[in-house]
């Protein structure tokens, strides 16, 4: 994830009471303010936050903001603060909607119409958030996240490729167990790589197939992972 750094207050509302400072954006007090209420999807962030804040009781300080892109940042620090006992406090606004995955422990929103990448935060069996993602909305890429039974897919688009990579909760983890690629104009055209038996097996536009192995490897959703690091036993 590319986010970039900043400095914002985050300071508790008071004893436990959901609060926010609500952007102005017919009297912004400062330089940054007025850019944030400018931009389309920075203000879609800033009315996020906002709400994310609010579910947590923690107020946004904007005149502490030193950047307006830095808000995204926020955002992402903000939803490392959500429970599962915020979850119910999320209100669908603006078009976005939130679903809560109970058996997995995951949420996921969703954005029509909207510049904002999806978002997904997983939860550990003590109900914190362990995990959360959100890209930024000018990536290159485009993601998608959900579950499938417990299986958790996500699934990530660049032109020309695609890519879904499926995780299962084992071992005290969300694993990687599958990742499947997609190419358009190269070769091979496909490939499907999986981790638990060390197999990777690609198919080219003629038809053949080709199949390589590799060592299993346990991999962890969150753990830095590039799919030119395995190192296959029959090149």
């Amino acid at each position: 994830m590319l986010l970039q750094s900043c400095t914002l207050t985050l300071a508790l509302a008071g004893l436990g009471t959901a609060a926010s400072a609500a952007l102005d954006c017919t009297s912004p007090a400062t330089q940054v303010e007025a850019a944030i209420c400018n931009d389309a999807a920075l203000s879609e962030i800033a009315s996020l936050a906002e709400e994310i804040g609010s579910a947590v009781g923690l107020d946004i300080r904007y005149d502490d903001l030193e950047q307006a892109d830095g808000l995204s940042e926020q955002l992402h620090r903000l939803l490392k603060t959500l429970t599962v006992a915020d979850v119910d406090r999320l209100t669908p606004h603006q078009g976005r909607s939130y679903l809560f995955d109970e058996a997995n422990r995951i949420l996921f929103s969703r954005a029509e119409d909207s510049a904002l990448q999806e978002m997904m935060v997983v939860f550990d069996k003590d109900g914190a958030a362990s995990y959360t993602a959100i890209e930024p909305f000018d990536d290159a890429g485009r993601y998608f996240y959900g579950t499938s039974g417990n299986i958790l897919e996500i699934d990530s688009s660049f032109r020309p490729a695609s890519f879904t990579r499926k995780f299962r909760y084992q071992d005290g983890c969300w694993q990687l167990i599958g990742e499947d690629h997609w190419w358009r104009d190269e070769e091979p055209d496909e490939s499907s790589t999986n981790f638990l038996t060390g197999r990777q097996i690609s198919t080219y536009r003629d038809g053949s197939t080709r199949t390589q192995t590799f060592d299993p490897q346990v991999i962890c959703l969150g753990d830095e992972f590039y799919f030119y690091d395995i190192v296959y036993h029959d090149n």
